[in-house]
């Protein structure tokens, strides 16, 4: 069954002429009866009719909106959770679930329950999807139960090999357990977030095991971060032998814990890793070094990510690589360096503003807007996964809507400024369903640490900010609940039919 665990039940409803009663579930109080949001999750689209797109084109189109709105709700709920903290979990089970959501947030999903109608009279496509949410969570234990027993199997054939001194095979067989773990945590996250249920702590206590067994096959001490990519590397080039890795790998940031803010560490990090991958043979794709930046997603290939945790005296290095167009993890490693490499060769894991990054980013997750009827995208240059700038790089910023509405773009600097970059700026018709590129230049510069821009598009155009100019910028002078307030607020008025927020974090250094 794997993680793909959504039952498969896709109705396609055609319109049935001017006359026929449209579905319930296409109008919003309707939908919310039939639908509550405490035993179902959903996602919904709607769009009327373009004279250059065919019913069945815009029917797909919303279909896939609406599946997408429904996966991005559930990994924002759970990642909105371990930002806010839960209060039925120990200190331990936060720790593990805060790691269970980052890998969460890779995953993906397919099978979704959906629905479409075409209303001709009024020329519009709507598309639904839904799952009940007890079903998902008995689909989902058993996922658990399914991957724990495979799991165990693997483990009992890893200790074999090493018990047989067969070091070389038991090693690559505990590696091979790491994909599997990554999915336990899945299973767990979901359990916790959306089942409201206790972190069972599986995950934490394979990977420990996982972890213990690979020390002891080594028997080295490990001193350096060329040490550690080196041994990730290998690790990654033992899981995916004889695999022909087309499309080549894109390595993301490194993150520190579920933050998704980066630091030197996360920079020094990626040069070691990047250089290490390559000698083993693989064809790299770094984020400075893509070329292909209208494109916020490159849909071939492997994508190598991950994030780092404080565990005692040493940093837990966690890395997985999963296929693009599958969204499946096919190889994971785990490494430790020692903090005291990090303070021998001054380096610091943790962004300057990390509290006060971390401080906004829990106002952000306060009520955040999701399943708001609109397709919204947002990237940079170097994508949209935790980019990195140092000093003297040129940021351009690419922003993407499924129909026409009102953008506000809002820059959030690592002192604290917040400038408005955009605000209700129209996007046409004949700017929809495409890559918009600002004609901005942003050239890194002091301040530096972790910073955000956060996009909010919506139907109709948005009720003013505080503003005041300083050096050529719109400073805006409200804090951040007021600007959250002025945006999240409005949907319930009645006056806003669709809006969407996306959000990137990025690192900004002084040097590379």
């Amino acid at each position: 069954m794997g993680k793909y665990f959504f039952l498969i039940a896709i109705a396609l409803l055609g319109g049935h002429g001017g006359m026929a009663q449209n579905p319930s579930w296409t109008d919003p109080v309707e939908r919310g009866a039939l639908y509550p949001e405490t035993q179902f999750l959903s996602g919904f689209s709607s769009e009327m009719l373009r004279k250059s797109e065919s019913t069945d084109e815009l029917r797909q189109k919303h279909l896939g909106f609406a599946k997408t709105q429904l996966v991005e709700s559930i990994s924002v709920s759970i990642k909105s959770s371990a930002t806010l903290n839960l209060e039925n979990l120990n200190s331990k089970s936060l720790e593990q679930f805060k790691q269970a959501s980052v890998s969460f947030a890779e995953a993906k999903f397919t099978g979704l329950k959906t629905e479409t109608w075409y209303d001709e009279k009024k020329k519009t496509i709507y598309a639904f999807a839904h799952v009940r949410i007890a079903e998902l969570i008995k689909a989902c234990k058993a996922d658990l139960a399914e991957k724990s027993a495979l799991l165990n199997k693997k483990i009992d054939a890893a200790n074999a090999y090493a018990a047989s001194g067969n070091l070389e095979q038991a090693l690559t067989s505990y590696y091979l357990c790491f994909p599997l773990i990554r999915e336990i945590e899945n299973d767990e996250a979901m359990l916790v977030a959306i089942g409201k249920e206790s972190m069972s702590g599986q995950s934490g206590n394979y990977e420990l095991t996982v972890n213990q067994a690979i020390g002891n096959l080594r028997k080295e001490r490990i001193l350096s971060m060329d040490d550690v990519c080196l041994l990730m590397a290998d690790g990654i080039r033992q899981q995916v032998a004889g695999a022909s890795m087309d499309g080549g790998v894109q390595l993301e940031t490194f993150t520190y814990q579920d933050t998704r803010t980066g630091s030197e560490f996360s920079s020094r990090l990626s040069a070691c890793l990047e250089q290490k991958m390559v000698r083993q043979g693989f064809n790299i794709k770094s984020p400075a070094s893509r070329k292909n930046e209208a494109s916020n997603t490159d849909t071939s290939g492997y994508v190598f990510s991950g994030t780092y945790w404080e565990e005692g005296e040493n940093i837990k290095i966690i890395g997985n690589l999963r296929n693009i167009k599958s969204g499946r993890t096919i190889a994971g490693v785990e490494e430790f360096l020692p903090k005291k490499w990090c303070s021998d060769h001054g380096i610091k894991f943790l962004a300057d503003n990390f509290n006060q990054a971390v401080t906004r980013q829990k106002q952000f997750a306060e009520n955040e807007i999701t399943n708001g009827g609109l397709m919204a995208e947002l990237w940079t240059n170097r994508g949209k996964e935790n980019p990195m700038f140092a000093r003297g790089d040129t940021m351009r910023i690419y922003i993407k809507v499924s129909q026409p509405c009102y953008i506000r773009l809002i820059y959030y600097f690592s002192d604290g400024t917040k400038t408005l970059l955009l605000d209700s700026r129209y996007i046409g018709e004949d700017k929809t369903d495409q890559a918009i590129l600002l004609p901005d230049l942003f050239v890194c510069d002091a301040p530096f640490g972790s910073e955000t821009i956060q996009m909010v598009a919506q139907s109709g155009p948005f009720k003013p900010l505080m503003v005041k100019t300083e050096n050529g910028y719109q400073v805006i002078v409200d804090d951040v609940g007021s600007i959250l307030a002025n945006v999240r607020g409005m949907k319930s008025v009645g006056k806003i039919s669709f809006i969407a927020e996306k959000r990137l974090e990025i690192t900004t250094l002084p040097e590379n």
